[in-house]
């Protein structure tokens, strides 16, 4: 119930923005991790701009990470709406493709992502990363903002030869 939180969200950076106000620029600000669940990309992008003003009042210059509905998803990269004119905010993406893969085990999904998935780096494996990273410096290019990739891994359940392959794999392809 996003709305039933929304004045207390807003608050918490009214505390925040003015607590860190004279803070060196070492501290950057990420309104909130992987919104997700109610948080719909609508909801979100009305929440997201509000915070934002609130603490451009007292940090005019300060770095803030905006991430995306849906868990800061590349796929919603689309739909983020942030202020056109300020400069100093910089998006972070997420990515974990395939999920079959780097979530397999992992307790914390519901239900639990099956074991026992391969990632081989296969050319039809790479292409779906290359694309969506591909996507993502698009959408960046157009809206002159800069990408933060800010999470991305394979859980332990997952073959560990495989899960090094894929993290050098998706590495290597975000330092292109």
């Amino acid at each position: 119930d996003p709305y039933k939180y929304k004045q207390e969200f807003l608050h918490a950076w009214e505390v925040v923005s003015s607590y860190y106000q004279n803070a060196d620029e070492r501290v950057i600000f990420e309104v909130l991790n992987e919104p997700a669940e109610e948080l719909k990309w609508d909801i979100w992008n009305q929440f997201l701009n509000e915070a934002i003003a609130i603490i451009r009042k007292t940090n005019p210059r300060r770095w803030i990470a905006a991430g995306t509905a849906h868990c800061n998803t590349i796929e919603n990269l689309e739909n983020l709406v942030i202020p056109e004119h300020d400069d100093r905010i910089f998006v972070t993406v997420h990515n974990y493709t395939p999920m079959g893969f780097t979530h397999q085990g992992a307790e914390w999904c519901d239900p639990p992502f099956p074991r026992d998935i391969s990632w081989v780096g296969s050319e039809q494996e790479k292409r779906v990363i290359i694309n969506e990273y591909d996507t993502a410096a698009k959408w960046a290019a157009k809206h002159n903002r800069k990408l933060w990739l800010g999470e991305f891994g394979a859980y332990s359940a997952a073959n560990n030869e495989h899960r090094c392959a894929w993290t050098e794999f998706v590495a290597r392809t975000c330092e292109e």
